[in-house]
């Protein structure tokens, strides 16, 4: 069931709002889109893996929390912390160029975030190459 704010043919406008902003719109993205637009309230990642899961059964968790972070990045979603649980997501009714003068400098705090992972463990701690000095 569509959002008060939805309507049916409104949800078909996300994917045409997602390629605007330069997303690729696969199959699970879909399901994804669709998954979020049919929510009556916001919803937690696993919660928006098994609505889009009933659309496109490959859909990954690994690929909902991308395209989530990448519908936030773009101003399209928005994720509301819950105390002691998990984030709750939903699709942001903003028209498209409402966040263009913002776009380049996100796309270069993406590029310099990309190149500080690689410096960082899994553990979050400055990945340093351990070197034996000899004795």
């Amino acid at each position: 069931m569509a959002r008060a704010t939805e309507t049916p043919s409104a949800a078909t406008g996300w994917p045409a709002r997602c390629r605007a902003h330069g997303l690729a719109i696969t199959a699970p993205r879909q399901a994804i889109l669709g998954a979020l637009s049919r929510a009556e309230a916001p919803l937690d990642a696993v919660a928006v893996l098994q609505a889009a899961r009933l659309e496109h059964a490959g859909t990954s968790l690994g690929t909902t929390y991308r395209f989530l972070r990448e519908l936030e990045l773009h101003g399209l979603a928005r994720a509301q912390p819950q105390p002691h649980g998990r984030m709750r997501w939903h699709l942001v009714d903003t028209p498209p160029d409402t966040h263009d003068g913002l776009r380049p400098l996100l796309q270069q705090l993406r590029h310099v975030l990309q190149k500080l992972e690689m410096f960082v463990d899994g553990d979050g701690a400055a990945g340093t190459t351990s070197r034996r000095v000899p004795t």
